[in-house]
C-alpha cells in the first residue's frame, strides 16, 4: 500500500490562517493508508501479477487475500430476509468448528435486522481490548457471537448485506521486515521545486483453518 504527500515549496512558504497544510495532510493521508489496508485485509484478493496492465516494468506486483474471499465454502446467500431462526441456523455452522466465542462483523443494516428480532437480548459494552469499539454479545443456543458494525461493507453492492464471523485467533496480520506502515521522506525527484513523502506498507493477511469461519450475505429485512 502507498499513499504519497506532495506540496510545492511555494506552497509551504505561504503564510495560512489555519495550522500548516503539511502538517493537516500527514494526518489525513495517514487515516486514508489505514483505511486502505483495512479495505485490503476484507476485500483483498490473491494475486501476483507481472503483466503491462497491473505494472509497465514487468516486475511482480503482489495481492493480499482478505478475509471475504478466503471464505470460499461456508457461504450463505439470503434472499432479503432474515429470521431468528435463520439467524440460529447460520450461527449454527458458524461455531460448528472451533470456538463457540466468534466475532460477527456485520454491515449496518444486519445489525439493523439482527437488533430487530434480538431485542431485549443483546448486551453492549465497552472492551478495552477491542480499543473502544461498542460491542454487541448475543448469546445462541450454539455459542456466543460479538457483534461488530462494519460501515466499511456499505463501500461494495455485494455485502452492503453482509455478515461474517471469524475466530480471531486464525488471523495474524504479517508484514516485511521493516516493512509495516512507515513514513518515508524525500521521495521527490532531484529536480522538483517540492518535497513528497509517502506513507509504505508491504503487509498482508494470514488466514487459518477457513472452516472455522462463515459468511452470509443478501440480507435486506
Amino acid at each position: 500500500q502507498r499513499t504519497p504527500i506532495e506540496e510545492t515549496r511555494s506552497f509551504s512558504k505561504t503564510e495560512l490562517w489555519t495550522e500548516q497544510d503539511w502538517a493537516f495532510q500527514l494526518k489525513k493521508q495517514g487515516i486514508e493508508h489505514l483505511k486502505k489496508i483495512e479495505r485490503m485485509l476484507w476485500f483483498g484478493k490473491r494475486e501476483e501479477s507481472t503483466n503491462s496492465t497491473n505494472n509497465s516494468n514487468g516486475k511482480p506486483k503482489r495481492y493480499s487475500q482478505g478475509v471475504l474471499n478466503f471464505i470460499s465454502t461456508n457461504r450463505t446467500v439470503f434472499s432479503g430476509t432474515l429470521t431468528e431462526s435463520d439467524f440460529h441456523s447460520f450461527l449454527e455452522g458458524a461455531l460448528k468448528n472451533g470456538s463457540t466465542m466468534k466475532y460477527l462483523f456485520a454491515a449496518p443494516r444486519v445489525l439493523t435486522v439482527i437488533s430487530n428480532f434480538a431485542h431485549g437480548r443483546l448486551q453492549t459494552r465497552i472492551d478495552d481490548k477491542v480499543f473502544g469499539v461498542t460491542i454487541h454479545e448475543y448469546q445462541s443456543p450454539h455459542g456466543m457471537v460479538k457483534l461488530v458494525r462494519q460501515p466499511m461493507f456499505d463501500e461494495m453492492t455485494a455485502y452492503n448485506g453482509a455478515m461474517v464471523a471469524i475466530d480471531m485467533k486464525n488471523l495474524k496480520y504479517r508484514f516485511l521486515k521493516d516493512s509495516d506502515v512507515q513514513l518515508l521522506d524525500n521521495r521527490q525527484a532531484n529536480d522538483v521545486d517540492g518535497r513528497k513523502s509517502e506513507y509504505l506498507s508491504e503487509s498482508g493477511l494470514q488466514l487459518m483453518l477457513e472452516a472455522e469461519a462463515a459468511l452470509a450475505t443478501g440480507i435486506t429485512n
